[in-house]
């Protein structure tokens, strides 16, 4: 007779974490002990809400009265089963929620999914983008794929989350694997244990570094005393408020915006609540808890960032301040970053190839004016102004495309020489430089390959000037990428800026132009 199959959400608690210790004290739960048949003593932990009114019902109580008996509830369970000195916790509904935070270990699923899934049969990718907005996102396949097929940039890409069929299927149908593991498969409550067994060695394996040696490329840091020193730095950056080299607030993972109201730095009904969590918004968390002097690592790990359900106005999901933040230091040789509560070291083969790239990099030889303004716009006014019949003014002037771009701006000053340059301030935040980098390989499109984009482009241009966009022949353009900087020295970005911007390179150059970087000195 075949088991009855049964859907497993599985985390691994941390070593040295035992089953009081890995429990949530602020839910209130039902204990009740068994024992497998290979005598294992497990723990079950059940809750349960009353039943209550659905907040969206009061939309309907005047049209239609008889909606207000409705009621809804849920169940909570989880499952702790020790094998071989470390804890299993699995969870049964919304049983995460009776696990304390922070307990489990991070990437277990992720680890045993790659030591386990079929090369050739992944479904689904999570990615978490290095850039300066943090993307998260998820790319299903509507076939069995490869990794290679789901176009992950090996360089800024993240690897988060994977979905797809095991080459033994007796671990499962199929698994998906990030801090938890979730798979569907028959089974017994005296089988579990032995199964429980098989995926910890699959997330010991180190099969997947034959498979995926890019994965490695940038390293997860394992010794406490690297961290705790990262860690230490990073404290430093925000008891000074110096919120300009790559330090901000992001949500960690992927989450249903139209589930969320926004979100909140204490759980207090009457915290104030705002529409997201970046760097413009941690000011208002540092007066939220006193002020910059009131931080302390202890502090980050243990106070929370609450998203707000739409539906119920509770917490629809929370996370500590410490892996909302993310932080780039530069020590020595090295670079370091935090992201999702983790320190990284980059590769260093990597690293150097990318810093290698940048000083090779062509500075353009067009000499700019200083910047001396209140405003970009400004700046890129006076800069036209200053040298007539050399620069045509762009600035500002939106054209409107058909697809997914919408209104874009081609450039900011077009030079007489074909040279397309676009201006952005640097204050030490990589976002304002994502988006110039990002402008410019659109806008590169464009010009190459849609003829109404290049006639609308023509139409903004004074007489003398609209002779000189037509469809590029390569190396016709140069796009310069000029940069503001106060700094006295040698154009100088962040680690992944540089990533940014060697991607952003090799696609124009692709195009078929000409790239060079500018410093403007502020």
């Amino acid at each position: 007779m075949t088991d009855p199959t049964h859907p497993l959400t599985i985390y691994l608690v941390k070593p040295g974490t035992n089953k009081a210790e890995s429990l949530n004290e602020k839910r209130k739960s039902k204990r009740h002990d068994f024992t497998t048949s290979d005598g294992t003593k497990c723990s079950l932990y059940t809750d349960s809400i009353p039943p209550h009114e659905p907040k969206w019902v009061k939309l309907f109580t005047e049209a239609a009265p008889e909606v207000q008996t409705l009621r809804s509830s849920n169940a909570s369970a989880l499952l702790l089963v020790p094998r071989e000195g470390r804890l299993f916790a699995l969870t049964f509904g919304y049983g995460r929620s009776l696990l304390k935070p922070g307990s489990w270990e991070e990437d277990f699923g992720l680890r045993v999914t790659l030591n386990s899934v079929d090369v050739k049969k992944i479904r689904s990718v999570d990615r978490a983008t290095l850039d300066s907005i943090g993307q998260h996102s998820r790319i299903q396949a509507s076939r069995e794929a490869t990794m290679g097929e789901f176009g992950l940039d090996l360089e800024q890409d993240l690897l988060q989350a994977v979905t797809g069929v095991p080459t033994d299927i007796t671990l499962g149908k199929q698994l998906t694997g990030k801090d938890a593991l979730n798979v569907k498969l028959p089974i017994t409550l005296d089988k579990l244990p032995a199964l429980l067994d098989r995926y910890a060695a699959q997330s010991e394996s180190k099969a997947y570094k034959e498979v995926f040696p890019w994965l490695d490329q940038i390293h997860e840091l394992k010794n406490p005393a690297t961290i705790a020193e990262l860690d230490a730095l990073m404290v430093e950056r925000i008891k000074a408020q110096d919120f300009t080299k790559g330090l901000w607030l992001s949500i960690p993972e992927i989450i249903d915006w139209a589930e969320v109201d926004g979100f909140k730095y204490r759980e207090a009904q009457s915290a104030d609540c705002h529409t997201d969590v970046h760097i413009n918004n941690i000011n208002t968390f540092l007066e939220d808890i006193g002020g910059a002097k009131a931080v302390s690592l202890e502090m980050l790990k243990r106070r929370q960032v609450y998203a707000v359900s739409q539906q119920t106005a509770e917490t629809y999901e929370n996370w500590t301040v410490y892996r909302c933040l993310y932080c780039e230091i530069e020590q020595g040789n090295e670079t370091y970053m935090l992201n999702n509560g983790k320190w990284y070291r980059v590769g260093t083969e990597f690293r150097q190839r990318i810093n290698d790239q940048f000083t090779k990099m062509p500075r353009c030889e067009l000499k700019l004016p200083n910047y001396k303004d209140k405003s970009e716009t400004e700046y890129n006014e006076r800069a036209a102004n200053e040298a007539p019949g050399q620069f045509e003014l762009l600035d500002r002037k939106l054209i409107k495309c058909t697809g997914q771009y919408d209104k874009i701006e081609f450039c900011d000053l077009l030079g007489k020489d074909k040279k397309i340059i676009h201006v952005k301030r640097y204050a030490g935040g990589s976002a304002p430089l994502s988006h110039m980098f990002a402008q410019a390989v659109v806008s590169g499109s464009l010009l190459r390959r849609d003829s109404d984009f290049r006639k609308q482009v023509v139409s903004l241009l004074s007489g003398g000037f609209q002779n000189l966009i037509h469809e590029p022949q390569t190396g016709e353009y140069e796009i310069v990428l000029a940069i503001v900087s106060k700094s006295k020295h040698d154009l100088t970005i962040p680690f992944f800026s540089r990533v940014n911007l060697n991607n952003a390179w090799v696609r124009l150059q692709e195009l078929g132009y000409r790239v060079s970087l500018a410093k403007i000195q502020a």
